[in-house]
This record gives structure tokens, C-alpha cells and sequence, in this order.
């Protein structure tokens, strides 16, 4: 099992297998990180690129290595504490642009369903791939968040320059892009976690060097992979916005992780803030001592008005027949925002 931000209580018997353990690819990736390998090293590359690969090169060189060596300067005006995220079903962009400034979308609610069912067709044209969104709205501005599926977001990535897929979406002029948010898997291959680290720091390098604003995509598992971020953020203090994907961290262990990871960020770096996609608000109050320079962003609102259902102050659920889904997804958009602000207020929390 894994204790604390990662760190293994008892190796298993693949740990000594994995190639970091040799120490092959240090400094990037330390030796004690293979401690945390559950798993044989396999090179199927059914999910992950592993120390195994016969074409390891390929794939090390396709980010120009493993190092942090990347400069970014994408600087970000303050955002507002609460972000609600819109869904491919959600078409009234007008009832949002008076009291909603900034708000999300994330690359699922971009594709075509063609796309995601037939993933496996050859694309070339990305108007085969992306559904047409209008987002000209002079009134409200958004925040493009690149996650969703692993398949889905591995085929984008890989397909990346046949498609030009990042002056495709610089088109659509967005306040912002987050770097692509490939998978940690717990317990596999240190070097497929600490490749894909890279690969999403190099997905942000691309969208800056293709004239977008770009909000790294930070998560850690181990000790040391935090160390390389804080270590890294030293080093480009122009950046004050990270954003972690929470959806996916359903059990306590991984909640904590999260909680984890951005408090010791946050501590070793005043500056700076983070965007926490997908948290679950009844953790909120573990986080309290930063809440200052936390920003939450969801779809729960908007897909809870569309089943009818309405958000209570004190965020209960209760299925509302009386009101229409743009009153619902206001009210409930209200209600998500000003439980954050009555938190905030009421810990006396200290204000940035």
C-alpha cells in the first residue's frame, strides 16, 4: 500500500523490476520512485508507455526528454472562486453572461459523438472530429479544461500535428487552455507516470508557442514528482494558475492525495493559485487554510437542472418541477458559488 503523497510502506516484488529502480533515468526520475510499482513492467502498450518499451526513445524525445526544462509566462488576471463548466447538452449561453464572467469547457463536450464511437477511424480534418460551439459572447469568457477519457485524450494527442489540432482551438480565442491531463495510474510503471508529467507540461509549452494562455495541469503521486513541480514553478513565477482534474479521485486516499498536494504547493509557493476541476464540496472544509487561492470549477449545477433538480444553500438536492432548467441552472449555480463565499467568510479565512 501507499501512504502519504505516495510514498510505499511495502514494495512489491515488481518494484526491483522496474527499470528506475536501476537508477536509468535519473535525475529526472529518482530510484525510490520505483518503490510504488504494484504492477509487472509490461510493454503491451495497451494504456501506458512502461520502462519496457522497445521504442522508449520515441516517445522520451516526442517532449524533448524528461526534464522540467520548459519555460512558460502565461500570467492570468484574478478568476473568480467559483467556475460553473457547461455541457455539450447546455445551448443558453445569454441567461449566464450577467453574473457568470468566466466560465468552463471541458474537450469532451467538444467532440463530435462520431468521434468518440468510432476512435479507432483514421481523422486528418478536424471538423470530422469538433462540433461547431459559438463562444463569441462578448460578455462572458472561457476556460477550456483538456480532459476526459484517456482514449479519448491519447487519440487527440497523437494526432495532435495531422489535425494541426492546436491552431485548430486557438480559433476560438479562449481567456485560457489547461494542459492535457493524461493519467497517473497508481501502482503502475514510475516511468509511464513520470513520462506522462511531462507530456502534460509539453502540451501547455505547445499551446503557449501557439499564441494561447495556458494553465499547467499539475497531480503528483510520489514525493519526489512534487518536488519536481514546486521546483519547477520556482523557476517560472509568471505562472500563477495551476489546475488539478479532481473527477476521477472518488476514494479518501486519493482525495487526500489531492488535499495533500495542494497544500504543500500552496504553502512553498504564496503566489500562486489552483483550479480544482470536479472536487467534491463536502471536502471543501479539509482545505479550508487555503481557500484564498482556491478556485473550484464543475458541471454539477447545469446537470442537475437539466434532471430538475434544484441546489439548496446548504447544497441538498430536491427535485423542482416549478422552475424551468435557466432558472434551475442559475439558482443552482448561486448556490454552489455563495456556499463557497459564506465558507470563506465565515472561517475567516486570510484574504489574498
Amino acid at each position: 500500500m501507499q501512504s502519504s503523497i505516495g510514498q510505499a510502506n511495502s514494495p512489491s516484488i515488481f518494484s526491483c523490476l522496474c527499470d528506475v529502480a536501476t537508477g536509468k533515468f535519473a535525475p529526472y526520475i529518482n530510484e525510490q520512485e520505483a518503490l510504488a510499482v504494484a504492477y509487472p513492467c509490461d510493454s503491451n502498450r495497451r494504456n501506458v508507455i512502461t520502462c519496457k518499451d522497445k521504442e522508449l526513445d520515441k516517445f522520451i524525445n516526442e517532449v524533448n526528454g524528461l526534464g522540467f526544462d520548459i519555460e512558460l509566462s502565461s500570467h492570468i488576471m484574478s478568476l473568480p472562486r467559483y467556475i460553473p463548466v457547461i455541457d455539450r447538452n447546455f445551448k443558453n449561453l445569454d441567461i449566464l453572461s450577467n453574473n457568470t464572467p468566466i466560465i468552463g469547457i471541458t474537450l469532451v463536450d467538444l467532440l463530435k459523438k462520431d468521434f468518440k464511437k468510432n476512435i479507432n477511424i483514421p481523422y486528418s480534418d478536424p471538423k470530422s472530429i469538433f462540433r461547431p460551439i459559438k463562444i463569441n459572447s462578448s460578455e462572458v469568457k472561457f476556460i477550456l479544461f483538456l480532459t476526459g477519457e484517456d482514449r479519448l485524450i491519447e487519440t487527440l494527442w497523437h494526432s495532435r500535428e495531422l489535425i494541426d489540432f492546436f491552431s485548430y482551438i486557438k480559433k476560438w480565442k479562449y481567456l485560457a487552455v489547461t494542459g492535457f491531463n493524461f493519467s497517473l495510474i497508481k501502482g503502475e510503471c514510475a516511468f509511464s507516470q513520470a513520462l506522462n508529467l511531462k507530456k502534460s507540461l509539453y502540451s501547455s509549452y505547445l499551446l503557449e508557442n501557439n499564441g494561447m494562455v495556458t494553465i499547467p495541469h499539475v497531480y503528483s503521486m510520489t514525493q519526489h514528482q512534487l518536488v519536481r513541480w514546486i521546483e519547477w514553478f520556482s523557476k517560472n513565477k509568471r505562472i500563477n494558475y495551476f489546475v488539478i482534474n479532481c473527477q476521477l479521485q472518488s476514494d479518501e486516499e486519493s482525495i487526500q492525495l489531492v488535499i495533500e498536494n495542494v497544500a504543500k504547493i500552496l504553502t512553498e509557493l504564496p503566489y500562486i493559485h489552483v483550479i480544482l476541476q470536479g472536487f467534491y464540496f463536502n471536502k471543501i472544509n479539509k482545505l479550508i487554510g487555503y481557500l484564498n487561492r482556491i478556485h473550484f470549477a464543475d458541471k454539477l449545477p447545469i446537470k442537475l437542472a437539466q434532471s430538475h433538480y434544484k441546489i439548496t444553500e446548504n447544497l441538498k438536492r430536491i427535485y423542482c418541477k416549478d422552475l424551468s432548467v435557466e432558472e434551475l441552472t442559475l439558482t443552482n449555480i448561486d448556490a454552489r458559488r455563495n456556499y463557497i463565499e459564506n465558507l470563506f467568510e465565515n472561517k475567516n479565512v486570510v484574504k489574498a
